[in-house]
């Protein structure tokens, strides 16, 4: 049985999943939905093949005119017993406040946000699952209806993104986390999720290329890739938005790419990548360090 403890919020009634779309081309898609083929989008372990330094190319990002989140919520669901680093909560949690007003947002989101300006985000809830999360590879629809279980039909935001991270990291993968979407039962409302599994001490998700701030190197892996999934959610929502000619999104074209620490609004210091900025280089593109 699931034991549920609501941080912050309201705990509601259980849901159900409906698969996003296929996008072809995607260049970093994780495995398929056991659901039926979905593919997710997601950031690779940085020893695969490439992986390292990724890179963009010089094609820019092109809007497909789908949605966009300028105006973001983020919720964090904590699923497991425990086991993550013993300051991801607080870091995760200073990360998600300390975003808006920074230049992280202000920097190179705008470019993307249709003329309404810098996007701004907000921690909304924090929840806690301590059952047991997935040992295997989740499918798309297990995340998103752990986050229906969660807020519950009735309650879906659209302006929001679900993060839930597993206390575990899954067995026989090649990804360090994604992000997908769909709805919960008996909702039209569509949701975004971030699957988030514990990448601290997971080879290929921890870059230690820089010293930045006083958390963890676990908790500091955890927020990169979360920043990864972010930036993609906000700008590509559900697929349809900014991506290039090969599916690559904001945070793909530059993954495992960093300069120097990004200091956000609240005097919080990350190892955070770089993200793609159409705009840099005289309209070229280029990955630039928030």
């Amino acid at each position: 049985m699931k034991s549920w403890l609501l941080i912050l919020g309201s705990l509601c009634a259980a849901a159900a999943y409906a698969q996003p779309p296929f996008l072809p081309g995607f260049p970093e898609t994780m495995p398929p939905d056991a659901t039926g083929g979905t593919l997710m989008r997601g950031v690779p372990a940085s020893n695969l093949p490439g992986a390292s330094h990724h890179g963009g190319g010089s094609v820019n990002l092109i809007d497909h005119g789908g949605r966009i989140l300028p105006v973001s919520k983020i919720y964090y669901i904590w699923w497991g017993p425990g086991g993550w680093p013993s300051d991801a909560k607080s870091g995760l949690t200073a990360l998600a406040t300390g975003l808006t007003g920074s230049a992280f947002m202000s920097d190179i989101f705008p470019q993307y946000m249709r003329g309404a300006g810098t996007p701004t985000t907000s921690l909304v809830a924090s929840f806690a699952d301590t059952s047991a999360p997935p040992a295997k590879n989740p499918s798309t629809s297990a995340i998103i209806n752990e986050a229906c279980k969660v807020i519950g039909s009735g309650a879906v935001d659209p302006s929001a993104l679900y993060v839930v991270l597993t206390s575990n990291f899954p067995s026989n993968v090649n990804y360090c986390a994604w992000h997908a979407w769909g709805k919960c039962a008996n909702s039209t409302t569509e949701i975004q999720v971030a699957y988030m599994p514990n990448t601290a001490g997971v080879q290929g998700c921890v870059d230690p290329v820089l010293t930045c701030g006083t958390y963890s190197q676990g908790t500091q892996s955890i927020a990169n890739v979360l920043s990864h999934e972010f930036s993609e959610s906000i700008t590509d929502a559900d697929g349809s938005a900014w991506y290039d000619q090969s599916g690559s999104e904001i945070g793909d074209k530059c993954a495992w790419q960093f300069a120097s620490c990004v200091n956000l609004k609240n005097g919080s210091s990350w190892q955070l990548q770089m993200e793609w900025s159409n705009a840099a280089n005289g309209g070229k593109g280029a990955c630039i360090q928030q």
